[in-house]
């Protein structure tokens, strides 16, 4: 994806944030909006994108679908998480130095993003891979939730420099515009990696998808004002799988890091065997995770 002067891909890059003489788009969690606008004097376009836990509040059952407008009606309220205050701190800078004759900008809401840097999609993956070791097991699987494909994120960025100023000083939900839940995820899974597993339900034990509690959003304004469509979903999810399944063979960070998780997360006290599956299926070596757990570091 094209930003200003430079060409990058916006969630396979290891920097929290990416410039252009004119357009920013921040991913950080800390609130330095004015520091960094005050550090690009040619800045013309602040583009935020923050997780949906943005709605995370006490008031939550009462939506069905989250819309941008939800927060000004609960603002007064104390029910918001810690970590919606964050962000919320950050949005609410963002609206301040506007109104004070500051910087333009766009608020992107996301779910949980399809790409191959979801540790927690990918540790799914190594379970199905890996389900001889330990029945692939999840609870309460059919709470609904949404999701985003990373391209898509992408392509809506493209959508909002190539509109040039129509867009301005909003907050926009990016999501499909249909709801998801883990068991049919874990299907659609098992379907293009051709396995058949079993999915087996035990209220015991904790999800690891979605990442929030907040349930789904409402995408009207992203398909009116936008007016484009999501990569259609199974082609989304072939592509990331096919993506994480090359990156096997190589020892990148996400790779690693989902390997990690998956020890620390569901293959406790099963290490040993599931590194001998995984090597054995990826025909690749995974000596320094067992280094790693013998001296109990973290890689």
């Amino acid at each position: 994806m094209e930003i200003g002067e430079e060409s990058v891909d916006l969630f396979d890059c290891d920097a929290n944030s990416l410039t252009s003489t004119s357009v920013l788009i921040d991913l950080r969690l800390e609130n330095r909006v004015n520091q960094t606008i005050a550090s690009h004097r040619n800045l013309q376009l602040y583009i935020r994108i923050s997780k949906d836990i943005i709605y995370e509040s006490s008031d939550r059952k009462s939506v069905k679908r989250w819309k941008e407008t939800d927060l000004s009606i609960l603002l007064p309220s104390s029910g918001f998480s810690d970590n919606a205050r964050k962000i919320l701190s950050i949005e609410n800078s963002l609206v301040i130095q506007r109104m004070n004759g500051g910087i333009p900008f766009v608020l992107f809401r996301v779910p949980d993003v399809i790409s191959s840097d979801n540790k927690q999609l990918w540790a799914y993956l190594l379970w199905l891979r890996s389900n001889k070791v330990k029945p692939v097991t999840v609870s309460n699987s059919w709470f609904t939730f949404s999701l985003i494909y990373s391209k898509d994120i992408a392509k809506s960025i493209a959508q909002i420099l190539d509109l040039g100023t129509f867009i301005r000083d909003q907050a926009i939900n990016l999501a499909y515009k249909r709801s998801f839940n883990l068991h049919s995820i874990l299907i659609d899974m098992t379907k293009i990696l051709r396995r058949k597993v079993d999915i087996h339900i035990d209220d015991r034990v904790t999800n690891f998808l979605p990442t929030s509690r907040i349930g789904t959003l409402d995408v009207w304004k992203m398909n009116s004002l936008l007016d484009i469509e999501c990569t259609e979903w199974n082609t989304a999810l072939r592509m990331t799988l096919n993506e994480m399944e090359s990156l096997m063979g190589v020892s990148s960070p996400e790779r690693d890091r989902a390997i990690h998780f998956s020890l620390t997360n569901i293959f406790a006290g099963l290490e040993e065997r599931f590194l001998e599956e995984i090597e054995t299926y990826y025909a690749i070596n995974l000596n320094k995770f067992r280094h790693s757990l013998r001296f109990k570091t973290e890689l």
